[in-house]
């Protein structure tokens, strides 16, 4: 195949994600053209498209850009997830939104935050999984912060500090499985070799997908970030990255070889640990929204 026809492939399959990000654009586009209120429209329209676009593509189970992206049930079924929340998400917060100077931002910050969220689910290469997290952070930092509030504003600031922690462990773990399996691609990690290298990506993979998957012990964000956002960001929080973090880890650890570091062990442990704590931690919640945050951990154990 030659590499135009390669490319023409390649960026057939990506459609969905292709039209996220140009519905992000129009939505920013809207706002500078100070058209606030078509933006919503934008943006229903462009999820709803790219879910439409993800359809036919069900059933394929091949890779995009040398390996770097995987289209397959994970990913496709992610994106079926995924583009409605964020379309019934862009719904709940438009009471709010409408009419202020933001308003455009915010669906723009949602369908850029939902891009990351995909590429996380569809990751095939180390590189993807830390674009990733960094395009899904960076939208919800600002999504948190949006209310302009002293709470909003703490709440934003210890989710950005926690979250670049998180991801530089993340990176530096990274380091280690490219160094053991000489290659960045998630499906050549069967050649890692060495428990000490294998363990150290791990825990650092660990560390990234727990922080945006709200697991414990890297939940300590979760209740404020729910408490201090609007509750249709609280929601979104909930659902659309934790989906993405998720989906992400089950990508990245099938190709660990089980003989150089038990995940599966530690997978399990981190999963009880959340249960546990986070049932027991929302008992003595008096505030509905933390006592859903403490909920959310507990479900992403179970999930």
């Amino acid at each position: 195949m030659s590499g135009e026809s390669q490319m023409g492939r390649d960026l057939g399959l990506v459609l969905p994600e292709i039209a996220v990000v140009l519905t992000a654009v129009m939505a920013l586009c809207c706002g500078m053209l100070r058209r606030h209120a078509w933006a919503l429209p934008v943006t229903l329209a462009g999820l709803t498209i790219a879910t439409v676009l993800t359809i036919p593509l069900i059933g394929d189970a091949t890779t995009v850009f040398g390996g770097t992206y995987r289209i397959d049930d994970l990913s496709l079924w992610a994106k079926l997830i995924l583009l409605p929340a964020t379309a019934l998400t862009a719904l709940l917060v438009a009471p709010e939104a409408r009419g202020t100077d933001r308003e455009a931002t915010v669906y723009a910050l949602l369908s850029f935050s939902t891009v990351g969220a995909l590429a996380l689910s569809a990751a095939g290469d180390m590189m993807f999984l830390v674009l990733g997290v960094l395009l899904s952070s960076l939208g919800t930092f600002a999504l948190v912060c949006y209310p302009r509030n002293n709470l909003a504003t703490e709440a934003a600031t210890k989710y950005f500090v926690f979250g670049a922690v998180s991801g530089g462990t993340m990176i530096f773990g990274l380091s280690y499985w490219y160094g053991a399996a000489g290659t960045t691609l998630l499906h050549d990690l069967s050649r890692a070799t060495g428990t000490w290298p294998a363990a150290a990506g791990l825990f650092g993979v660990l560390v990234g997908l727990g922080f945006k998957a709200g697991l414990a012990p890297f939940h300590f964000w979760v209740p404020d970030a729910y408490d201090g956002a609007p509750l249709a960001v609280a929601a979104y929080l909930s659902i659309v990255p934790k989906i993405g973090a998720v989906f992400a880890l089950a990508g990245a650890l099938r190709n660990l070889p089980t003989d150089s570091v038990n995940w599966r062990l530690a997978v399990a442990g981190l999963a009880v640990l959340s249960m546990i704590f986070g049932n027991l931690a929302a008992l003595a919640q008096t505030n509905v929204v933390r006592l859903m945050a403490y909920s959310s951990i507990a479900q992403t154990g179970y999930l």
